[in-house]
């Protein structure tokens, strides 16, 4: 059948790697088109540019780079998670959807496609 000390259980069921593979990608799936929803609604924010300090000098603050930078970060983590191993990818995969959430929150509450 299959090799127990391959498998793991989860929530009580008995998850062969195969599974595993199977739901990781559509997890990773859901969070690439919860990015792509949300790179399209980051195109939408249009606040005015904010100054702030940084290092004793002014900045200026655009919430639309700064929202563009966090996507392109939490999709260079997805592209690592894929070369992860369990547990590791888990974790990873755990971070990522707490990031997306949170860029959603910031973002308002139509970013929710998923």
């Amino acid at each position: 059948m299959h090799d127990d000390a391959k498998c793991e259980t989860h929530a009580g069921f008995l998850v062969t790697p195969k599974l595993q593979i199977v739901r990781n990608k559509q997890v990773v799936e859901d969070f690439e088109g919860r990015l792509d929803y949300l790179e399209t609604r980051a195109k939408d924010v249009q606040p005015d540019p904010t100054i702030v300090w940084v290092k004793s000098q002014p900045h200026v603050y655009d919430t639309n780079l700064d929202l563009q930078v966090k996507i392109e970060a939490i999709r260079w983590m997805l592209r690592v998670s894929k070369h992860l191993e369990e547990p590791a990818r888990r974790r990873v995969l755990m971070t990522i959807r707490k990031s997306i959430d949170d860029l959603e929150n910031s973002v308002g509450p139509e970013s929710h496609a998923a």
